[in-house]
């Protein structure tokens, strides 16, 4: 990926650079384990080198909040077009909708699955402040469909609905999508272990969500 210009000398400039950044650290995050990734294999795929790739970034976990950030705009996004028309619902059918919309998004699953344990814990406090500010504005954004579609869920407790999902996310995707090392453990080891369907298990989750935020 060439470049046409050394080092940034605006913001203009400064934000195609860390756009290009965001889309060469995303390749390899679809690729590749995270943690063989690092800012000299970023700065690899950019043919950039990684003492000009400090100018922008101060570790690999600063992109990925950044592609984070993306990804979850890209997700409520796509929450209140799926959800748009729809005048009423159960909580089965919003459940099941809901984690339908959500596991079309699976970098952002694999992202959350690491966000809180290793993404929020190497990056800078002012990359991490803008990351929950943006957040919020997104959350604001999905808040009137919410309120709209589950009545029984006091206004207070959206944000605990939600907030809810990120770290029920960080535990079941990585479960759900074992690796070949952890395939032929539990083979080997003889347990009983039943496969999980991400949807089918996220949606049965919200039910049980759903439930008791209705009745605290």
């Amino acid at each position: 990926m060439g470049m046409s210009f050394i080092r940034a000398r605006n913001d203009e400039q400064k934000n195609i650079r860390l756009e290009q950044i965001r889309s060469a650290a995303q390749d390899l995050f679809d690729t590749e384990p995270y943690e063989k990734i690092t800012l000299a294999s970023i700065a690899k795929k950019l043919d950039f080198s990684r003492v000009n790739l400090y100018n922008y970034v101060s570790t690999k976990e600063e992109i990925y909040l950044l592609l984070t950030t993306d990804e979850m705009s890209g997700f409520f996004q796509d929450i209140l077009d799926t959800f748009e028309g729809i005048p009423a619902i159960t909580s089965e059918e919003f459940s099941l909708l809901w984690a339908e919309t959500l596991f079309r998004h699976e970098r952002l699953l694999k992202l959350c699955s690491i966000l809180f344990s290793i993404i929020e814990k190497n990056v800078t406090v002012q990359s991490l402040a803008e990351f929950k500010k943006q957040l919020f504005i997104d959350i604001e954004r999905v808040y009137p469909m919410l309120k709209r579609l589950l009545p029984g869920i006091p206004e207070q407790s959206i944000l605990t609905f939600l907030d809810y999902q990120l770290h029920h996310i960080a535990g079941l995707y990585p479960a759900v999508t074992l690796n070949e090392i952890q395939r032929e453990a539990i083979r080997i080891s003889g347990i009983p272990y039943e496969a999980k369907d991400f949807v089918s298990a996220f949606s049965e989750f919200l039910i049980i969500v759903l439930s008791g935020l209705e009745h605290s």
